[in-house]
């Protein structure tokens, strides 16, 4: 097999290790398979959160990618290097993955890889928005739960000192000495008089709009006063853990 070649750009002959041709300064091949920037940049976007694009660039540490992507930090990451890779330049693409040698890409390359990248994003951002949005609600929810909570905490023990002093439920919690300012998330607090039920209920949203958290008192023998809470609109999983049912 002849070791000579022709250059790729002035047609006149040289050795097949030459990596350029030693007549017009030509870069050479050398049988070595080029690195895309459109197929890096699209693996980037797309599978970047298993380390694709760096398998595809011969770099070892793509592993990395690949033992977090459960994370979803490779991929956020991944998502940032493709768009990087779409818009370096082509000779310092070549320079660094090429060893000097001319692709053969144009702009067409780039103009898919900036489609891929918007397409890729709105995926993404799809996908974190239907994570994000019921996860916020729930903290939401929890948070005015809490509040509530803290109402009520304030509010017992004086209900349950008033029952115990005059073994009566005290006809409002003012008469009990409840006075203190609710929170903007409380819409009001009211006691059943029968029962000594007292009740918090929320505003806000539609989803926690009228909600409430209650507790109900019970007294044992030496009439001492405990409290149990409970709620039939909330969620159960918003509620303290000794609420839940």
């Amino acid at each position: 097999m002849s070791e000579m070649v022709f250059c790729r750009a002035c047609g006149k002959q040289l050795h097949n290790t030459a990596p350029i041709c030693p007549h017009c300064g030509a870069p050479q091949r050398l049988g070595k398979s080029l690195k895309s920037k459109t197929a890096a940049a699209v693996l980037a976007i797309f599978l970047g959160g298993f380390g694709a694009h760096r398998f595809y660039l011969g770099k070892w540490w793509g592993v990395f990618y690949l033992l977090f992507c459960w994370t979803g930090i490779p991929g956020a990451i991944a998502l940032i290097e493709g768009i990087v890779f779409a818009f370096t330049n082509i000779e310092k693409w070549d320079a660094k993955h090429n060893n000097g040698i001319p692709s053969g890409e144009s702009g067409a390359g780039t103009a898919v890889v900036i489609v891929a990248a918007v397409a890729g994003s709105i995926f993404i951002i799809g996908i974190l928005a239907a994570v994000a949005i019921p996860a916020y609600q729930d903290y939401v929810t929890r948070a005015k739960v809490y509040e509530a909570v803290s109402v009520i905490n304030q509010a017992t023990p004086v209900v349950g000192e008033y029952i115990e002093a005059n073994h009566q439920v005290p006809p409002s919690l003012e008469v009990a000495g409840f006075t203190k300012t609710l929170p903007p998330s409380i819409d009001r607090v009211s006691i059943n008089q029968r029962s000594g039920e007292i009740l918090v209920t929320l505003k806000g949203s539609a989803s926690i709009a009228g909600k409430s958290f209650s507790v109900l008192p019970t007294a044992d023998t030496s009439n001492h006063i405990s409290w149990r809470c409970s709620s039939e609109t909330l969620p159960n999983n918003s509620l303290p853990q000794n609420c839940r049912q």
